[in-house]
């Protein structure tokens, strides 16, 4: 599935108020980052947009108030707090949610090839491969 195709799927350009909307559409990276590491982390998260296209992410990059994201629609301000709880549940800065909306894993920091290996080890995601 194409990165386009799966923002057809969410709805493009539409407020999205709960992570829930995103179940079983996408799977979830939720990050809290320091303004210090703030660049780095974005540089190197431009990188990885096709392994995060192909792998259907949808990913929250917290820095202060701020929010990064592929998803192309504004948040709520319910969003940002439901993003901040689980981060904080998990006591990580980086949590990845499935397309089945469970924690799949919690990390200290965001590096995408963690991230993505823990992806391609599902189930699900092997389905997705051998579809392809």
């Amino acid at each position: 599935m194409s990165f386009f195709f799966l923002l057809g799927l969410i709805g493009c350009c539409e407020e999205l108020r709960s992570l829930s909307e995103l179940q079983w559409k996408a799977r979830v990276v939720l990050c809290k980052i320091d303004s210090e590491r703030r660049d780095k982390l974005l540089a190197a998260t431009a990188l990885e947009t096709e392994g995060v296209g192909e792998r259907d992410i949808v990913y929250f990059i917290i820095c202060g108030e701020q929010i990064v994201s592929n998803y192309n629609g504004t948040f709520s301000d319910r969003l940002r707090e439901e993003i901040q709880a689980r981060l904080e549940q998990e006591s990580k800065a980086v949590v990845l949610i499935g397309k089945d909306g469970y924690v799949k894993g919690a990390y200290s920091s965001l590096r995408w090839d963690e991230i993505f290996a823990a992806i391609d080890a599902m189930p699900m995601r092997q389905q997705e491969k051998r579809k392809r």
